[in-house]
């Protein structure tokens, strides 16, 4: 009897951990967003353009930051500083924002705080999930380290954009709508963001890092803004 009630008791402890193995690779993968959407840029002067901008961290504040590590891509449907926020495609943070810290940057008055419009967000309004496949690197771009003030390039696009990030969250997060995007507020340790034109040529590939650092690379056909 007593061999019996052991091995069930091995076999009830085996089941236990088999059951909390998927909760603990859950959590893991929670940790994780990597998602792709397709975007429709604006048409200006003809021209279907993406914008981008990426800049390091500055302005400590204890533990967070007034300008935490930024990349974005963007195009423009608004022509008023209350509504600017709206030309952001997708964008992403690494570093906890300050009470401060704003997506988008406009006359006194407007503010875009990160602690509630998101450390990391896509557009729903102009974009949707897309499976295809948006390879994360800077092969035939050009670019590198960038500063404290905002790097900014203009991009051709065409009608369609693919537009991937893959981040690395603090804890676990998920994507939930706000104001017409979709964000998470959980702070970022790093990511990478891609734009990919819908023919697959590459326009722009970044990366906001643990160390504060933000790297940014274009297509030669991009030119500075």
């Amino acid at each position: 009897m007593r061999g019996v009630i052991l091995a069930t008791g091995v076999v009830l402890a085996a089941i236990a951990v088999a059951m909390l193995q998927p909760a603990a690779s859950a959590q893991s993968a929670a940790r994780v967003i990597d998602r792709t959407f397709a975007c429709n840029p604006a048409l200006i002067g003809g021209i279907r353009q993406i914008d981008t901008r990426a800049y390091r961290q500055s302005g400590k504040r204890g533990a967070a930051w007034d300008r935490p590590a930024f990349a974005d891509v963007s195009t423009t449907v608004s022509g008023a500083a209350a509504t600017i926020i709206e030309d952001e495609l997708a964008w992403v943070t690494s570093g906890r924002p300050s009470a401060e810290a704003t997506v988008a940057t406009t006359i006194p008055g407007f503010t875009f705080p990160m602690r509630s419009w998101g450390t990391l967000a896509f557009n729903s309004r102009l974009c949707r999930p897309s499976t295809v496949k948006v390879a994360l690197g800077r092969t035939g771009l050009r670019g590198g380290p960038v500063g404290a003030t905002d790097d900014r390039w203009d991009c051709a696009s065409g009608r369609r954009v693919l537009v991937r990030i893959r981040a690395v969250m603090t804890a676990p997060a998920r994507l939930t709508g706000y104001r017409g995007f979709l964000r998470t507020t959980v702070p970022v340790e790093s990511a990478s963001l891609a734009v990919e034109a819908a023919s697959g040529r590459r326009l722009v590939f970044s990366q906001v890092l643990p160390s504060g650092k933000a790297l940014l690379y274009t297509s030669p056909t991009c030119f500075p803004d």
